[in-house]
């Protein structure tokens, strides 16, 4: 069964196709690289399919769920940007950044009503709010946010958490 994209925790992939377009992008540390891939796939006339009888165990979230929330959110955003930056024009990429913006803002908007009505969930809305905030720096300084939600010193951006 053909479909758009398939997540990326087990494929089975033909040579010829890597060869003729590459690995997974590494620009993507984690999130969107199989979206990126199978977007490829397609654009070089490769089929994407779907095998409802194979079987793989996965061990979901066996390295994601190990980080620090802001890292992560960080991440995911990251690689969204960096998706529609590369496949997608200037006017799409500034469409995405502005929905992105108003998901943020809606979020920590909600974190804090959340925080103001329900005294037993403050640290869970502390923690979202802290998420929404680092996303928004990091939407406006282009990615040069670290997990910890401060700004980094140069334009370069370490993929791993920072400890």
């Amino acid at each position: 069964m053909d479909v758009d994209v398939l997540v990326g925790c087990f494929w089975t992939v033909r040579r010829e196709a890597v060869n003729e377009f590459g690995l997974l992008d590494e620009g993507f540390f984690m999130f969107a690289e199989d979206l990126d891939w199978c977007k490829r796939f397609w654009e070089a006339g490769w089929r994407v399919a779907f095998c409802p009888g194979a079987q793989a165990i996965h061990y979901r979230g066996g390295s994601s769920t190990k980080k620090d929330a802001v890292w992560l959110a960080l991440t995911q955003q990251r690689s969204i940007l960096r998706y529609w930056k590369k496949h997608r024009g200037a006017a799409a990429n500034f469409g995405i950044r502005c929905l992105i913006f108003i998901h943020r803002i809606s979020r920590w908007g909600a974190a804090l009503a959340s925080h103001l009505i329900k005294p037993s969930k403050r640290k869970d809305s502390k923690m979202r709010m802290k998420v929404a905030a680092a996303c928004l720096r990091d939407l406006f300084s282009h990615g040069r946010t670290n997990a910890d939600g401060t700004m980094t010193r140069s334009d370069t951006v370490n993929a791993g958490p920072r400890t």
